[in-house]
């Protein structure tokens, strides 16, 4: 007998989770008939942030970097190259730009609407990729020719962190 409850009471939640998600309320935040991918969001209590990285009409294979802020028109923030956007912690964002096979990040203030370079030591001749930011704290990774590097550096001294390192790792930062 207790087989066979259990049976029924499967069977009703299999058909009830379904029917349940389809009336949930749901609605796409970017839908173009482009490619929108690395979504962010932040909000400091009054305004909501909202950043992605999007190809173009006219190139496909080219990604800009987008930064909205509640109802201002979209901002895009790799000024030139390409730009996959990172992380948010409000008025800040940064995000990734590559201009000429060189990879480094960038920081931009909403409020101010500035770019800027982060502090010395951060962009090298190497790959700087997948940032994101919490407060005086930039986390992103690395690429060497020879090896990877998950970094914690501060934006306000010189302390930096090596968090990991190696060939290859299985976590991706700002992920």
């Amino acid at each position: 007998m207790r087989r066979g409850l259990f049976i029924v009471a499967l069977v009703a939640a299999l058909i009830a989770v379904p029917a349940a998600y389809a009336l949930l309320n749901q609605h796409g935040v970017k839908t173009s008939g482009l490619y929108e991918q690395l979504p962010a969001a932040a909000t400091d209590g009054t305004t909501q942030y909202f950043a992605w990285t999007q190809n173009s009409r006219s190139h496909r294979n080219h990604f800009d970097a987008f930064l909205t802020r509640t109802s201002d028109p979209r901002v895009k923030l790799n000024a030139t190259g390409e730009g996959f956007i990172g992380g948010i912690d409000p008025p800040n964002v940064v995000y990734q730009q590559i201009r000429n096979g060189q990879s480094n990040l960038k920081l931009y203030n909403a409020d101010t609407q500035t770019r800027s370079d982060p502090p010395a030591g951060v962009n090298t001749a190497d790959w700087e990729w997948e940032p994101s930011i919490s407060g005086n704290w930039l986390f992103f990774a690395r690429q060497t020719s020879s090896s990877q590097f998950v970094i914690l550096h501060s934006l306000t001294t010189t302390n930096e962190v090596i968090l990991d390192q190696g060939p290859r790792f299985s976590a991706r930062p700002g992920r």
